[in-house]
């Protein structure tokens, strides 16, 4: 129910409790020739019973329009510059909404920036190592993988949310990604690439804090041993 039915309602029943103590405590007139409006009357009830409801009402729209104006600010902005102000007769409640709305909205931005950085610096990482890295996530899905590695498989296209089966080519990858999620034990494979059969190391390890927690994903390692063989 809305707030404005509420409080209308609300307003209704107040109303229809001051009409009842009225007749209990205002008496008739003196002179019964003249017609008196008493509370009793079901005429002067239903209308004490109107005026209370389009009260409630009318108290009840005027707090939801701030409150549906910040909703719809909110839900139609496509950036972190969100319009908050109020109409300068809100009620305390509606400005201190504003006041805490603005201020996770701030939280929110800064713990966004912050995740953001960390992000960038991460690929930065990664794409300084000359060993070609791959990261999974729980379903053995790939999240990202760095320069060496898509150099290393000749890797043009976006291959996130891709199995590494389809970008590696190689079975054996695939399986011993998926045997670690099951396992949570480190695994490792050698396999070979390309036309001029390339021998690669593979290590993978699950990404979890401890052996007994379901791993994150999965992070594989490349190793190109070719000179060594």
């Amino acid at each position: 129910m809305q707030l404005r039915w509420q409080l209308g309602l609300f307003g209704a029943l107040l109303a229809c409790a001051v009409a009842v103590l009225a007749g209990l405590y205002v008496g008739g007139g003196t002179d019964a020739s003249v017609p008196m409006r008493r509370p009793q009357d079901p005429v002067f009830f239903l209308l004490v019973i109107g005026i209370g409801l389009l009260v409630g009402i009318g108290m009840g729209r005027r707090l939801e329009r701030p409150i549906r104006t910040l909703a719809s600010r909110i839900r139609a902005a496509e950036s972190d510059q969100v319009d908050l102000s109020v109409d300068a007769v809100a009620s305390p409640a509606v400005v201190e909404l504003q006041r805490a709305l603005r201020d996770l909205i701030a939280r929110l931005t800064e713990q966004l920036g912050a995740e953001q950085a960390e992000n960038r610096r991460l690929h930065v990482i990664l794409d300084s190592i000359t060993e070609g890295i791959l990261v999974t996530d729980a379903d053995g899905r790939i999240v990202r993988a760095n320069e060496a590695m898509r150099e290393l498989f000749d890797v043009r296209l976006d291959i996130a949310g891709r199995l590494p089966v389809e970008v590696v080519r190689n079975a054996a990858v695939g399986e011993a990604i998926d045997r670690v999620l099951e396992t949570h034990a480190p695994m490792s494979c050698e396999i070979t690439v390309g036309a001029s059969q390339r021998s690669l190391d593979v290590q993978v390890a699950p990404i979890a804090a401890s052996q007994e927690e379901e791993p994150q994903g999965t992070v594989t390692v490349f190793y190109e041993i070719t000179r060594l063989r």
